[in-house]
């Protein structure tokens, strides 16, 4: 019951879930944030077909400098494969777009895509610094309680 309200409550958008054949090189999905600091997380898989599959986001601005062939910037980006996922945190809120592209734009693909915002995001693991951190403190912790333990243990065998 409390999982139940806990999902609820999480504060997101739409989710996205489309399947559609790709037979030219790339396609696009546009995609709203409406808060900055938002977290996007996407998985595809080619369902039908033989083509590889590269998924990238991008700002919608930057999606005219990629139709134009022109240099831009994406956000978070996949090698070819036939499925994937890819995950980012978005600074700002506006319009995005979530470009599919094809290996081989000759050979039709049906390809599998579900996207999902959280504008708020619920950290499940630490950085790996912070992970770090926290292993090299629990070690020293558990050395020094190793050598004072020997201590006294060592001066009661005498």
């Amino acid at each position: 019951m409390i999982a139940l309200l806990l999902m609820l409550a999480a504060p997101h958008q739409v989710p996205i879930d489309l399947t559609f054949e790709i037979a030219a090189e790339w396609k696009f999905v546009k995609v709203r944030v409406d808060r900055p600091g938002s977290y996007i997380r996407g998985d595809y898989e080619v369902t039908e077909g033989q083509s590889g599959i590269r998924v990238f986001l991008l700002r919608e601005r930057d999606l005219e400098a990629h139709r134009a062939g022109h240099n831009y910037r994406w956000l978070a980006k996949t090698p070819f494969d036939s499925g994937g996922r890819f995950h980012q945190v978005l600074q700002e809120a506006g319009e995005y777009a979530i470009v599919i592209e094809s290996e081989d734009g000759r050979r039709p693909a049906k390809v599998h895509l579900k996207v999902e915002i959280e504008s708020e995001r619920t950290v499940w693991e630490l950085p790996a610094w912070r992970r770090a951190l926290v292993v090299t403190l629990s070690l020293g912790v558990f050395l020094a309680i190793v050598v004072y333990s020997a201590k006294k243990l060592g001066g009661q065998a005498r």
